[in-house]
């Protein structure tokens, strides 16, 4: 398995009208910054969806023509949090377009491999400090998960 990147929209108020355009807005920013969006595909992880019973989330890739995230989500080493913050600027930017919307609560799944939510770190964190709680989780496990995101769950508040 392939790295891989789900936001799940766990709570919302929008009319199907609303995904449609949160949708589109998704998949314009995605052709300016060369993001693939995937939305309600269960063909990729498909053991972790069904888990979870995500009924509306989205995947993010590296490529428009699958949906794994190997060189989105490729760590590397990193010089710290200025670069990390620069490379990973598009979970804060998904992040404020998905808060125009009605939604209360998301989910964050990211990892390496694994679809057993058993082996994912769950933790809360308010979108204003996502990339530096991703970098101090990242650095207080790069020994064990060298270069990789390890598994996270990440639930967020949006109210």
């Amino acid at each position: 398995m392939s790295a891989y990147c789900i936001y799940n929209i766990k709570e919302h108020t929008m009319t199907f009208e609303e995904f449609d355009s949160l949708a589109k807005e998704l998949v314009q920013y995605g052709v300016r910054k060369n993001i693939g969006f995937f939305f309600h595909s269960l063909g990729y992880v498909s053991d972790l969806i069904k888990s979870e019973k995500m009924q509306n989330y989205f995947l993010i890739s590296d490529s428009f023509l699958y949906q794994n995230a190997d060189e989105l989500l490729s760590v590397g080493a990193t010089a710290g949090l200025v670069e990390f913050k620069k490379k990973y600027s598009f979970f804060e930017d998904i992040i404020k377009i998905l808060r125009k919307y009605k939604i209360q609560k998301l989910v964050l799944y990211i990892s390496d491999e694994t679809e057993e939510i058993s082996d994912f770190e769950t933790f809360e964190t308010s979108d204003n400090n996502l990339i530096e709680t991703l970098f101090e989780n990242i650095e207080k496990n790069k020994e064990k998960f060298a270069g990789y995101f390890y598994p996270l769950k990440i639930v967020f508040k949006l109210d």
